[in-house]
């Protein structure tokens, strides 16, 4: 019959031996919780940003547009305010108009 040796945990030696294996396990299920969580928090994140992009998005072309209506307002006004003048002229009347938001602004 072979001879075994001292059973596990019977000597100093097998018992760091044994904490050594149970502390290994335990590090490697932390890692793979940390790298289950990090892969969960990326696409959580991802979802964020895709969600937050397309919302830019929108408010961007809104920008746009309402910057375009604004050039747009601002010529006509000025046109207007032409024709009133010439109008005025015309009539033999002078009509003192509001400074325009550049002249405001400038002085």
């Amino acid at each position: 019959m072979p001879k075994r040796g001292p059973a596990p945990g019977a000597t100093a030696e097998s018992r760091v031996l044994i904490l050594l294996e149970d502390i290994q396990q335990k590090v490697k299920a932390s890692n793979e919780g940390i790298a289950s969580l990090r892969a969960e928090l990326i696409t959580r994140m991802d979802r964020q940003f895709e969600s937050l992009k397309s919302r830019i998005d929108v408010l961007e072309l809104a920008v746009r547009k309402n910057s375009e209506d604004i050039r747009k307002n601002s010529e006509d006004i000025r046109k207007n305010s032409e024709d009133i003048r010439k109008n005025s002229e015309t009539s033999g009347r002078t009509v003192k108009t509001l400074p325009s938001y550049a002249e405001r602004s400038n002085g």
